[in-house]
């Protein structure tokens, strides 16, 4: 074996590697021989000859350097199990207590200079601390073992490996972590049990709390986060600085807990007394963590407006504290509040912004969501081949990280596209694997939108009974969840629904149901939709004053929001409606302003409507200043004009 051709005391050197289980990091060795020679029993050590035996040990093939980085040096995969051998064959128990002591001292302080970079501002630095995690991974373990092994303090080791199971998003192995070690520390003798440990404790059965709620154990995790606050309050020194802190962060994730469950209110109150404590300790970075989380809060309750306010202001004082990841974080939240508001161009600049600065982190995984959400905004602006792209980009990054989970929504999402090409069966088979997803997770919210999606899909394919039964399988989660939006939402749908049946009466009524709820939530959208169908029923069944009324109040609205495309629906309608009643001159005013906006949009199926009024009115008064007009619309000559109207109304009027 090659270890027998060095020297007696290069053989006795190499001892000091047996702790070591994979690659030893020559930068930073000067660290770990200081450790060695504090040791009485590793007196006589020649710790000189350290380069001359790693030198010897390379040409024997018992140490690789590295090929792209000569600092690191990989140990022959059966050389650590020799050496440890070796130790205990010569009955060296004085000297192996020796090592490990010094390669735990060693790694409690390179263990923290890898959680300061795995929690670091800086992006470099943050890419440094998973790198190098990951190749001291092995080796940070044995330290966290021979630690609990020795009943001595474990909090660094513990804290780097639980921080890069963080990173790499791996919350069952964190856990598995977190309860090996709670096990271990629990046998720790009385004297041993100090103020400090108590600490170490509690950060355990913290980590485990947040484990426990990335895995949606909600139950455990709430368990375990009280179980923790207990430890702070009861046993600790709850009057100092870093006591209180520690309370703040807990009542955080209590109402993290609080929220992700729909208990608004218990949420709020944890925020508050998490926000008010860390005022009082004079920390700003927490108190944006607090109002960033007062931000997502009031999204969820459909607050759009009190949300974006928490949002600035947690972006200004992340600013202030230089935390840039932070600044992505919030930046992508703010697009989905603009994205709510319809408000696209604030969507691709808060987009852009998190996109940039998730790439100087090399965070492909939070890149994902934010593809999702630009995908989103090129949906609902109709630029279909450009959102399944961005979805597409998202889905491959999510399996790339094997988060099943989250590609459920991106499924969702590309059957949303599918369905909008007309592509029926694709777009079924998307939402299923999407509502199979949510069912194994027992996600009862997103299992909703997915029924509520599928109900959709059949109503474009008149299957009225299946999308019926569809959206009331929608409808009774939302009632079981006390989601009241997503309430109006599904009534606006079963409104559309009985329209479509021509089924006035029920219509009428559900659009009557969603529309105080729009109104409640401040959906100027969702309000505007339903009195533009309400007026439609109204219409239909020839009752012209309701019908205009309807119609006037969607209009302000539409106005306001800039959705010209629905201003021009709404201008037909009018149109048509003063038609009927025989107000002539209002008519072609309308049907003129509608004609103008859909030619500006290209909308020619959709301008049908107002053309086709628009001949049957020139036909009984041949209006030459009509003509006029409309030649100015299209930019054609008059006499191009008349011919367009003669086809019209000789010819079926949906032409």
């Amino acid at each position: 074996y090659s270890h027998s051709n060095l020297s007696p005391e290069a053989q006795f050197l190499l001892l000091c590697l047996a702790p070591f289980t994979s690659v030893i990091v020559l930068g930073i060795f000067d660290q770990y021989t200081f450790y060695l020679k504090r040791q009485p029993a590793l007196a006589t050590l020649p710790i000189e000859r350290w380069v001359e035996v790693v030198g010897v040990a390379e040409n024997w093939g018992l140490l690789r350097r590295d090929p792209n980085n000569p600092e690191f040096v990989h140990l022959q995969p059966t050389l650590p199990y020799f050496l440890r051998s070796r130790l205990t064959t010569l009955q060296q128990t004085e000297v192996r207590r020796a090592i490990e002591t010094a390669y735990c001292e060693h790694y409690a302080q390179y263990g923290s200079i890898l959680y300061d970079l795995l929690q670091s501002k800086n992006p470099q630095d943050r890419h440094k601390g998973r790198v190098l995690t990951q190749l001291e991974y092995e080796n940070l373990t044995t330290a966290l073992k021979l630690a609990l092994a020795a009943q001595t303090r474990i909090i660094e080791p513990y804290t780097a490996l639980d921080g890069y199971l963080d990173v790499i998003y791996d919350s069952q192995r964190g856990l598995e972590l977190g309860q090996m070690v709670l096990e271990r520390l629990q046998d720790y003798p009385a004297e041993q049990r100090t103020d400090f440990w108590k600490f170490e404790v509690s950060i355990v059965i913290d980590s485990m709390a947040r484990h426990k709620l990335q895995l949606k154990d909600y139950e455990a995790s709430e368990a375990l986060y009280h179980r923790a606050l207990s430890i702070y309050v009861e046993e600790m020194n709850a009057d100092t600085d870093d006591v209180k802190k520690m309370i703040a962060d807990n009542y955080h994730q209590l109402g993290i807990v609080a929220e992700i469950q729909r208990l608004w209110t218990q949420a709020e109150e944890y925020f508050r007394k998490s926000l008010q404590i860390r005022i009082e300790c004079n920390d700003p970075h927490a108190q944006a963590d607090s109002y960033y989380q007062l931000g997502v809060l009031a999204q969820r309750q459909h607050h759009w407006l009190q949300s974006g306010e928490y949002y600035q202001q947690a972006l200004q004082m992340y600013k202030e504290s230089g935390d840039r990841y932070a600044e992505a974080d919030t930046h992508y939240q703010l697009s989905t509040v603009a994205g709510e508001g319809h408000r696209w161009d604030q969507v691709e600049e808060h987009c852009k912004r998190s996109l940039q600065i998730y790439g100087e982190f090399n965070d492909h995984y939070a890149q994902a969501k934010v593809f999702q959400e630009l995908g989103d905004a090129a949906r609902e602006q109709h630029h279909l081949t450009q959102a399944r792209d961005y979805f597409q980009q998202a889905l491959q990054l999510k399996i790339n990280f094997n988060d099943s989970y989250s590609q459920a929504g991106t499924y969702f999402q590309l059957g949303i596209v599918a369905q909008q090409q007309g592509e029926w069966l694709q777009a079924e088979q998307y939402y299923q694997q999407a509502l199979d997803i949510f069912t194994e997770y027992n996600d009862l919210d997103d299992q909703a939108d997915a029924y509520h999606q599928l109900a959709r899909l059949a109503q474009e394919q008149s299957q009225w009974n299946q999308a019926e039964q569809y959206y009331q399988q929608a409808l009774n989660i939302y009632v079981e969840l006390n989601d009241r939006y997503k309430q109006a939402k599904t009534y606006l749908n079963l409104g559309s629904l009985a329209q479509g049946q021509q089924k006035w009466i029920h219509a009428e009524g559900y659009y009557q149901q969603a529309l105080p709820i729009f109104t409640e939530f401040n959906d100027r959208y969702g309000e505007s939709v339903t009195y533009a169908n309400l007026g439609a029923v109204a219409q239909e069944q020839k009752q012209w004053d309701l019908a205009e009324h309807y119609n006037r109040q969607a209009l302000p609205i539409l106005i306001e929001l800039n959705d010209h495309y629905g201003q021009a629906n709404v201008y037909s309608n009018l149109g048509w409606i003063a038609h009927e009643q025989q107000q002539l001159d209002q008519a072609r005013d309308y049907f003129l302003q509608a004609l103008e906006i859909f030619t500006a949009y290209e909308a020619v199926e959709a301008a049908s409507p107002a053309l086709f009024g628009l001949a049957l009115l020139w036909q009984s008064s041949c209006d030459p200043n009509m003509l006029s007009d409309i030649a100015s619309i299209f930019e054609i000559s008059i006499e191009e004009v008349k011919g367009l109207l003669n086809f019209i109304v000789t010819n079926n009027p949906n032409k």
